[in-house]
């Protein structure tokens, strides 16, 4: 009867267009549930050339930080390498061109590893969490079937 869903899914997807400070994207992505955005900003977040700065700690939790620090800093990237087993002691080791070098890490996928350390982001997914695929599709439909009509570019809004 009320749509929210549609009216919800539609907001995501105008504002998906629009480009927000990577920080304000991953706290409205908790804040409003919005799964398809919290994986992806995190990952753009971990990719960053710069340091972390103060503010960031702020607004995003020490937690979430020192998660993504783990992230970044435990995660070989680069040239391809090789991992070795030692006949002799049984231990592995690796050689090759991998390191945690923030040119490397720039072009490296870290969704794996995130989803580790953030258990949440699979919590939401399972609880079905998503954006409404063609929302201002379905608004559009749906309000010509009923007699409560409104326009798809009546409401920018986000609803929990």
């Amino acid at each position: 009867m009320w749509q929210f869903d549609k009216i919800r899914g539609y907001a995501i997807e105008k504002m998906s267009e629009i480009e927000i400070d990577l920080v304000e994207k991953i706290c409205l992505a908790r804040n409003y549930h919005v799964t398809e955005w919290l994986l992806p900003s995190f990952n753009a977040y971990a990719q960053r050339g710069q340091p972390i700065a103060i503010e960031d700690v702020s607004r995003l939790g020490l937690d979430s930080i020192l998660k993504i620090v783990e992230v970044r800093e435990n995660t070989l990237v680069g040239g391809s390498g090789k991992c070795y087993t030692c006949s002799y002691c049984s231990k592995s080791f690796y050689y090759g061109s991998q390191s945690t070098n923030v040119n490397d890490r720039k072009q490296h996928d870290f969704t794996d590893a995130l989803r580790m350390v953030f258990p949440e982001i699979e919590m939401m997914e399972d609880r079905g969490c998503q954006l409404v695929k063609d929302a201002s599709k379905a608004i559009d439909e749906s309000a010509s079937q009923d007699d409560d009509s409104f326009r798809a570019d009546d409401v920018i809004i986000l609803v929990s």
